[in-house]
């Protein structure tokens, strides 16, 4: 957490700090977000960074990425019921995996809608121990089916909406200790770079990418907006 602030005490002025509040949750698919509410008109709910190593899919994967998502929205209704509409819009880091269905291949002519979704389940997401593709597009569909859901049955005041990004890179903003470190996305970048000349090549066909700069400023166009799909091209 103090490490966080002084990144963030680096790149803001002295002005901009007093309206940034940082408050510590110790479990996202526990803990209530409540307390950290105060005094807010809107929630950016975003992503932990990507790590495509798959030891308990449920654990890892499905129960953080639903029950961290619920546990936001269920604390905003509960806020906005003590202050009526107070909170406006909440925006979640989805992803283009929520609304891509890999099984019909690379469609670079398609217009995706609300009405796309990814078909991977819950039960796919528990049996995906040996699939870390699927460990990740399975929770990230399951996570922003459960928002919809929620505001279908609660009827809160607030809206939601939902960022599906693509594959997400950047430069860091601290160092790295070890390669090891390093998130699967920029790590696939860097692969590109460093393979030998005879190395093979992935089969997958849907390396979309976006820079991070561009998904961080679309998170606060979408407190005015709604469903974002961001991806500048193809690798």
């Amino acid at each position: 957490m103090a490490g966080l602030f002084n990144i963030f005490s680096t790149k803001v002025t002295t002005d901009q700090q007093c309206r940034i509040l940082f408050v510590h949750i110790n479990d996202i698919t526990t803990d209530s977000f409540y307390e950290a509410l105060h005094d807010t008109d809107g929630i950016i709910h975003i992503a932990s960074p990507v790590h495509l190593t798959v030891t308990d899919p449920e654990k890892d994967f499905l129960l953080s990425a639903i029950n961290g998502t619920i546990n936001v929205l269920h604390a905003a209704h509960k806020y906005n019921q003590n202050y009526p509409k107070k909170i406006k819009r909440i925006v979640i880091t989805s992803s283009f995996a929520a609304v891509n269905d890999a099984s019909k291949g690379l469609r670079s002519v398609y217009s995706y809608t609300e009405k796309d979704w990814c078909p991977l389940t819950y039960a796919d997401g528990l049996a995906a121990k040996n699939d870390h593709l699927t460990a990740y597009r399975a929770p990230k569909t399951c996570a922003e089916r459960a928002a919809w859901e929620f505001l279908d049955k609660e009827k809160p005041s607030s809206t939601i909406a939902t960022i599906c990004a693509a594959m997400v890179s950047s430069p860091r903003i601290t160092g790295l200790q070890s390669l090891d470190d390093m998130n699967s996305s920029n790590s696939f970048l860097r692969l590109l770079i460093t393979s030998s000349k005879d190395a093979q090549m992935s089969d997958r066909k849907l390396h979309f990418q976006v820079d991070v700069r561009d998904v961080a400023y679309t998170h606060a166009e979408a407190l005015e907006n709604d469903v974002l799909i961001l991806a500048s091209g193809i690798i």
